[in-house]
């Protein structure tokens, strides 16, 4: 019995040992002109300290959408001709996973599954589908999850000190509806809780770090990051990029263990239960 929790005593400090931690760090897509980046998109570090953007490789594709799975740390994006890709956060080379819908703006939630908005045929009115990151296979939730009308911008982006799924938006055509709404995920409608003009501006790409810290950039030739509170909507400047981005996400400090610290840990907490077990029937 006592070599059973010298076994688990190991486990658990072998598991904490192999868990890694790291800072928050913000990547971004796009390139030093949008324009270009309609042709190929560049992969980006961007210092949420300054706005200044590092480049960190070319992705081979037209990608937007940027979003990464804090539970593995990999990157997605959709092409903009349809197709989701993984992207190499280490080299910015995208890989093509799979599926034929193009989407303008995916998130992850906080347990792991991807959602997207889709643009439908008319104009800017937006499906809103659930993604399998596995093979790029799309499930549609809503035909017509928001319908803002011409000239619209918004961004997605989930919340880990809220458990939300943010939406930041921009209406062009005088209809109203600029502000931060949370998205109900089983069908992608909006329920807004900050509306009004002047705050919202033309920053609706959003990303928040896992403290809470949401981050809003304006998709133009020159990008300018900003951060935004989310109980007046307002923005404050950080600083311009250098360059233009299209979609931007953390991949935050989550701990990951390595499977072989899990494996030790779970190996123990079988034995512990087995002893038990044999302690019972004696």
């Amino acid at each position: 019995m006592r070599k059973l929790f010298t076994l688990l005593a190991a486990a658990i400090f072998t598991l904490a040992a192999n868990t890694s931690m790291a800072a928050p760090v913000l990547y971004g897509l796009g390139n030093t002109d949008i324009g270009t980046a309609r042709n190929a998109s560049n992969l980006y570090t961007i210092d949420t300290a300054t706005g200044a953007a590092s480049f960190v490789g070319v992705t081979g594709a037209n990608l937007r959408g940027l979003t990464i799975n804090q539970f593995t740390g990999r990157a997605y994006a959709s092409a903009t001709a349809g197709g989701l890709f993984e992207v190499n956060l280490g080299t910015g080379a995208a890989a093509l996973v799979g599926g034929t819908q193009a989407f303008s703006e995916m998130a992850f939630d906080g347990a792991g599954n991807l959602y997207g908005y889709g643009r439908r045929n008319e104009p800017n009115a937006y499906n809103f589908y659930s993604i399998d990151h596995n093979t790029g296979a799309s499930t549609l939730l809503n035909a017509s999850a928001l319908n803002p009308g011409n000239h619209a911008l918004f961004g997605i982006s989930y919340s880990i000190a809220d458990d939300a799924m943010y939406l930041y938006q921009k209406w062009f055509d005088g209809s109203g509806g600029e502000g931060l709404s949370t998205i109900d995920l089983t069908d992608g409608t909006a329920t807004s809780i900050v509306t009004g003009g002047p705050h919202a501006g033309n920053r609706p790409r959003i990303a928040e770090d896992d403290s809470g810290n949401l981050y809003a950039m304006d998709p133009s030739t020159i990008t300018n990051l900003y951060t935004v509170d989310k109980t007046t909507g307002d923005t404050t400047a950080v600083g311009s990029t250098g360059v233009g981005i299209n979609s931007m996400s953390f991949a935050n400090s989550v701990a990951v263990p390595e499977p072989g610290a899990m494996a030790l840990f779970g190996l123990g907490l079988v034995g512990l239960g087995f002893a038990r077990r044999r302690r019972s029937a004696a």
